[in-house]
C-alpha cells in the first residue's frame, strides 16, 4: 500500500519443486512441499522503480525459511525471465508440459540460504 492505495500483489503458497501447479484448477488437497511457488506478483506501472518487487521477493524468502523451504519456484513467462534471472534464478528443465502457461514459459527456481 502507499497512500492508503493498493499498488500491487503478490500470490505465493508451498508447492512441490518442479511440479508447477496446473492453471485453472481448483487444488484439492495440498500436496507434500519444498518449496514457496510465486503465483503472481503485480506492481502498478506508477509504483514501479520504487523496489516493491523487490522486498516483496525478500519478503518471500524470509517466510519460506521460516517455513524451512530451501527454495522459490515460479514459471516465467518470456517477458520477465531476465528480471528473474537477475533476481538469482535459474531455468531449469522439468518434465511437465508448460504450454498452459503460454509458449516458451520457463520453470525456474531460486535455492535460498539457510539463514536470510
Amino acid at each position: 500500500m502507499q497512500n492508503e492505495e493498493i499498488v500491487g500483489y503478490c500470490l505465493a503458497h508451498p508447492w512441490q519443486r518442479q511440479l508447477p501447479p496446473d492453471l485453472n484448477t481448483k487444488v484439492s488437497a495440498r500436496p507434500a512441499y519444498d518449496c514457496l511457488y510465486l503465483h503472481d506478483i503485480a506492481i502498478l506501472p506508477k509504483a514501479r522503480k520504487r523496489g516493491l518487487a523487490e522486498l516483496t521477493l525478500q519478503t518471500l524468502k524470509q517466510q519460506a525459511t521460516t517455513l524451512s523451504l530451501a527454495h522459490l519456484a515460479l514459471v516465467s513467462i518470456p517477458e520477465a525471465q531476465q528480471y528473474w534471472r537477475n533476481q538469482g534464478f535459474l531455468s531449469l528443465d522439468i518434465s511437465k508440459e508448460l504450454s498452459p502457461y503460454g509458449p516458451n514459459s520457463q520453470y525456474m527456481e531460486l535455492a535460498l540460504p539457510q539463514s536470510i
